[in-house]
């Protein structure tokens, strides 16, 4: 069951890589181009999801569920002007961060209970970029006791 059907668009997804800069004490801290994304991914993703907010938390229980994730990206910088794929459009994961870290900020709940996403990169006409996201509930137990029976193969340590 989808309970959370995200959809935002943004110029330019930052690259995790580039998004922290050391600061006066040494510490990292995001650059002004990654709170910017930030802050507008947070805003979308509360808009979207500010009246149904309250009736997610009530049946979501960490206890018993965890969050299965789909996500989404699209690029109008996918493949090179002679058509092959850019190896400068950024890796996926680059672009998983920061937009997996607002949407879960928007909805109040820690993405440390994602047992489970994947991730898919397509092209796109335009000048933006898109990601979509699909959030579903899984049984804890019925993940943990698949786990179990690998764990009898020696699969799993």
């Amino acid at each position: 069951m989808t309970i959370i059907d995200f959809k935002f668009q943004y110029k330019s997804f930052p690259n995790t890589n580039h998004s922290k800069q050391k600061g006066r004490n040494g510490q990292f801290i995001l650059t002004d181009a990654t709170r910017r994304f930030k802050e507008y991914a947070l805003i979308s993703a509360k808009n979207q999801y500010q009246k149904h907010g309250n009736v997610f938390k009530n049946i979501f229980d960490p206890k018993i569920h965890f969050f299965q994730v789909e996500y989404y990206f699209y690029t109008p910088k996918f493949y090179t002007k002679k058509g092959t794929v850019n190896l400068k459009k950024g890796d996926w994961d680059s672009n998983l961060k920061h937009t997996q870290d607002a949407i879960f900020e928007a909805i109040g709940l820690n993405d440390a209970l994602i047992l489970d996403a994947s991730v898919k990169h397509y092209p796109c006409g335009g000048d933006t970029e898109t990601v979509m996201c699909f959030v579903s509930m899984g049984n804890l137990q019925s993940h943990v006791s698949g786990i179990m029976e690998l764990d009898q193969y020696d699969y799993v340590s």
